[in-house]
């Protein structure tokens, strides 16, 4: 019987990878970080104008947030997000679906989270709508149920959501 996993795998024979957090390779399984690798067959920074794409100037930083988990002996490899999907406000990290998510659980749709910079924090919480009925009542209630880290700062009204083909903004 050959059970699936699903995760994107293990390394190749020849290829490392390792979750970074905060700057420390983490080998504590399912903590989430920043999947890096490194191995014969990945680009390395020599053949790049883009340094930023590396740590400690060999591992490759793919932009894909994930984990580990070790089953018979063997760490096995998932994907749970994007690095540019996460806002960094002042030590926390915080993932605009699961703002969203709440947010249409609560019946309210079309309203989706971003950030923007600041001073204070780093990155700031924010939410658009292209809802002209939405009841700004009904919303500050259900947002002040949100954790003060992650509650939205302010609503911004626009004309149009701009999403791709597949629905993404």
């Amino acid at each position: 019987f050959n059970q699936k996993i699903p995760s994107i795998g293990q390394s190749l024979k020849n290829c490392k990878i390792k979750i970074l957090i905060k700057n420390k390779f983490c080998n504590k399984q399912k903590n989430i970080g920043e999947i890096l690798a490194i191995g014969p067959n990945i680009i390395n920074q020599k053949n790049t104008l883009h340094k930023n794409f590396f740590y400690k100037k060999k591992w490759l930083r793919t932009g894909d947030l994930g984990y580990f988990i070790i089953i018979k002996n063997r760490k096995y490899y998932f994907i749970s997000g994007r690095l540019k999907e996460m806002i960094k406000k002042k030590s926390m990290n915080i993932f605009p679906n699961q703002i969203d998510e709440y947010l249409k659980k609560n019946n309210l749709f079309n309203i989706y989270t971003f950030s923007l910079p600041d001073k204070i924090f780093g990155e700031e919480i924010h939410i658009a709508t292209d809802q002209k009925d939405i009841k700004l009542t009904k919303l500050k209630k259900i947002c002040n149920k949100i954790p003060t880290y992650q509650r939205p700062k302010k609503l911004f009204f626009v004309t149009k959501i701009p999403k791709t083909i597949s629905n993404k903004i």
